[in-house]
């Protein structure tokens, strides 16, 4: 089955593979919306947010997050809606509920959505689909002018089963598969990826996988050899990233490798802006030059180096 290049959400297109920076309350520096108003200002064509920083955040917050996903839908921004359920993890918020998630949903009508998942399914194979099908059919029943995709959760030997068995059954326009789900190690993760794609080329249709999660460059582009087109991560936000090697390190090391960003002359911008700017840059190169390669065209410098670093865990058909 052939990978195919655009996804379409309503008015929107998402060029693939594509990278979604992750908006979040949890283990940022900045307010929710203030990240949401940063990829708005730049125009980033993709944005993840989160439900559960829409749902807590007070009156005058939700007002301009509501704003600005009005803008960005209107500039053809894709935006992606979660479920909320990391947030509520970490913060140790058990009231948080499907109801909430649905709620964000219907105020704020996002491109697509995650659905309200199962965290914690049954261990077995049946057991694990069936928790899926039933979670993306609820949110779907009560969302109904929503497009509200799955997110499957297992074991990583059981994911290209479970997968195929969802997939299969609800014939969704993308599928997610958390990246730590997948095994330990980048080559475990990239076996379990690959057998999976293998599973979901048998469909007379093809349905891209979404890895949330992965924000990191040398993993996306291990991923997307392996059978993935969509990926979302806070690397964007939490770290600096070298122009020369897709390395990442230090949100306050920009100033290290500023000479071989595009942002080195701009003066007058806050130190937290500029080092987010310059990252967003290099992940909208990144996702172009994949794609590029992925038609054909020579490497770049960057993806040359980058290859080098992972074909130790690239299935044994990558050449």
């Amino acid at each position: 089955m052939q990978r195919i290049e655009t996804l379409h959400f309503r008015d929107t297109a998402v060029s693939l593979p594509s990278f979604f920076p992750s908006i979040s309350s949890v283990k940022t520096n900045l307010r929710p919306f203030q990240y949401l108003q940063l990829l708005v200002d730049l125009q980033y064509p993709q944005i993840l947010f989160s439900a559960f920083d829409f749902e807590r955040s007070d009156d005058a917050e939700r007002h301009l997050i509501t704003s600005y996903f009005e803008t960005a839908k209107q500039m053809g921004c894709a935006v992606l809606l979660d479920s909320g359920n990391y947030e509520a993890f970490w913060k140790a918020d058990a009231s948080w509920a499907q109801q909430d998630f649905r709620n964000a949903c219907q105020a704020l009508d996002p491109s697509f959505a995650f659905c309200f998942d199962d965290q914690n399914p049954p261990a077995d194979r049946e057991g694990a689909a069936a928790a899926s099908i039933a979670c993306i059919r609820a949110d779907s029943a009560a969302l109904p002018t929503q497009n509200v995709f799955p997110i499957v959760h297992g074991t990583a030997p059981d994911i290209p089963s479970i997968v195929w068995d969802v997939v299969s059954e609800i014939r969704p326009q993308m599928v997610a598969v958390p990246e730590r789900e997948l095994g330990d190690g980048m080559l475990h993760r990239c076996r379990t990826l690959a057998a999976l794609r293998t599973r979901l080329n048998e469909l007379d249709y093809y349905c891209p996988i979404h890895l949330p999660g992965t924000g990191n460059p040398h993993s996306i582009l291990a991923f997307v050899l392996c059978g993935a087109d969509s990926f979302d991560g806070l690397e964007w936000c939490q770290t600096v990233v070298d122009y020369t090697s897709g390395r990442l390190s230090h949100f306050q090391h920009w100033d290290l490798y500023s000479s071989g960003s595009p942002l080195v002359n701009v003066d007058g911008i806050p130190y937290q802006q500029k080092t987010l700017a310059h990252n967003l840059v290099f992940w909208a190169e990144l996702m172009r030059a994949i794609r590029d390669f992925l038609k054909g065209s020579e490497p770049t410098q960057l993806i040359k180096e980058m290859l080098e670093v992972v074909k130790p865990v690239l299935p044994a058909s990558f050449s």
